[in-house]
């Protein structure tokens, strides 16, 4: 605790399960960071199940950075939310092992799958 004072860096308190900072580096307010957390993982949850009942017709070309980029410019939020959401979504590269650039929309499907083909999604808000 002493360093973090003496260096002024900000925590996290343990009762809270977000601690976002924006690309200005300044922490941003736990319910605004909640909120696009959220959203975040709402948006995560489309292209798993379009990978699965569309398959066939996505080109290996389109990426899964490419579906999130699409759902963030439909979305009516302040364009600081969408590129924080944006720089968010980088950090499914260590999910997958694989940056979301390179990650192919039409393979993604298997990111949800385990449990002896039973179709499960990772994530639970």
């Amino acid at each position: 605790m002493a360093l973090a004072r003496e260096t002024k860096t900000a925590l996290q308190l343990r009762e809270q399960d977000v601690g976002l900072y924006s690309n200005k580096g300044s922490l941003v307010d736990y319910s605004s960071a909640l909120r696009l957390q959220k959203l975040l993982w709402d948006i995560f949850k489309e292209p798993f199940a379009y990978s699965v009942d569309h398959g066939s017709e996505i080109s290996v070309a389109d990426s899964l950075h490419d579906f999130v980029r699409q759902r963030l410019a439909e979305l009516e939020i302040l364009d600081e939310d969408r590129d924080t959401l944006e720089q968010m979504s980088r950090s499914w590269d260590n999910y997958i092992g694989e940056s979301i650039l390179k990650q192919s929309l039409k393979y993604v499907w298997t990111e949800s799958v385990c449990a002896e083909g039973t179709r499960v999604f990772m994530f639970q808000l």
